[in-house]
């Protein structure tokens, strides 16, 4: 939302050079997030990690009988299996500003989670990653995951995505 002076709020629009700043910014700090969570990874953070992706695997991604709209649900689920995997991370600074992108995208996700087709598949290899304590590959996967959303909106035709650079 943002507030504009003698009228109001509005929904500001959607603006691709903020997206690729976000998800860029997002994919740097998973370089350092990552690599800190899996050094300091325990099984009780291993246990967290596959509570929340079999949560999220088991909330349904769209509302009954709709295949459009987004079930909130999911969006909860889905913010909590990606705390678990850097909650081992140890720095509270990087968590709260990887928990900051991760809400400045919510809309850009909302709008391409029903085209995103291979997200389960994605959030599993991620998580099997994290658990073999392969940083390279958790890193190189969750930046693909990530980029996914900013690439799905490029390609988009929805009237949402076309907006000014």
């Amino acid at each position: 939302m943002q507030q504009i002076d003698q009228k109001g709020f509005r929904v500001p629009k959607f603006s691709q050079k903020k997206l690729k700043d976000m998800i860029r910014s997002r994919c740097l700090l998973n370089e350092i997030i990552f690599r800190e969570a899996i050094e300091n990874a325990t099984d009780s953070t291993d246990e967290a990690v596959i509570v929340a992706h079999f949560r999220l695997s088991r909330t349904p991604k769209m509302l009954d009988g709709s295949e459009s709209t987004l079930n909130p649900e999911i969006e909860v689920a889905h913010r909590h299996f990606h705390q678990a995997l850097i909650a081992a991370c140890g720095s509270r600074w990087l968590t709260d500003f990887n928990d900051r992108l991760f809400d400045l995208t919510t809309r850009y996700r909302a709008l391409v989670a029903p085209r995103h087709s291979k997200i389960e598949e994605e959030h599993r290899q991620i998580m099997e990653a994290v658990l073999d304590r392969d940083v390279e590959r958790a890193v190189t996967l969750s930046n693909a995951h990530i980029t996914k959303i900013l690439d799905l909106a490029l390609e988009s035709e929805d009237d949402e995505f076309r907006v000014r650079v």
